[in-house]
């Protein structure tokens, strides 16, 4: 995440190491438009997980003719463009929400910042890392949604799936739910609490990532 990112720069910076550790050249943007592929998730194969491992062993045997990376100014101007996206994405995300088009156009701009940096492959493996356990946990907290709805009050994993997609954080959807008074609603209601604590688990996930779920999904595809 750019948190992530930020945050390792600014303790790479303090320790005084070499900013290739955190990031290794710049990406052109027009390659985004040339290559639309270059906007989806990297995956990170074993042999690259292999990389960094190696990478680590390496630095330990460097000698000063060792790369020491981009222009430490530029990167600095970079990783500034990007904090200030940064802030301007979480004020948005405060005072209008995940879904609001402003929110998802500076979205857009902080993601089309990240894009530029070619990461060290540490940080590529740790930034794979970070999506995979964030979708786990949101998989997590869907599937408890769902035994709430199907298992538990008996409304169809059809159904459910069809009127639960897009409103995993909708806080009103569990009440229409209820109010739809079908068969499944009145344990439903019982089950109020429990779904919307499961809802705002996954709100908090949102909020962590500065995207919305779907977006995460569509990345992590």
């Amino acid at each position: 995440s750019a948190a992530y990112v930020l945050s390792e720069h600014a303790r790479i910076s303090e320790a005084g190491k070499r900013m290739a550790d955190l990031v290794t050249n710049f990406i052109d943007p027009a390659q985004f438009e040339a290559e639309p592929a270059a906007m989806e998730a990297v995956e990170v194969p074993p042999e690259l997980e292999a990389d960094a491992e190696v990478s680590e062993e390496d630095d330990e045997g460097a000698t000063e003719s060792a790369d020491t990376g981009p222009d430490p100014v530029e990167v600095a101007q970079r990783i500034a463009a990007l904090q200030d996206q940064y802030e301007i994405l979480v004020t948005h995300l405060r005072e209008h929400g995940p879904t609001a088009e402003s929110t998802q156009t500076e979205q857009q701009a902080l993601v089309h910042l990240f894009l530029q940096f070619k990461f060290a492959p540490r940080v590529i493996v740790e930034l794979g890392e970070q999506l995979r356990r964030t979708v786990e946990d949101i998989r997590r907290h869907e599937r408890q949604i769902m035994d709430f709805c199907v298992n538990r009050a008996g409304m169809s994993r059809r159904d459910f799936l069809q009127v639960f997609q897009e409103h995993e954080t909708d806080a009103d959807w569990i009440d229409k739910q209820i109010r739809a008074k079908r068969k499944h609603s009145a344990t439903m209601a019982r089950h109020r609490e429990d779904i919307i604590k499961l809802q705002e688990q996954l709100l908090q996930l949102e909020s962590a990532t500065l995207l919305p779920l779907a977006t995460i999904k569509e990345i992590n595809r």
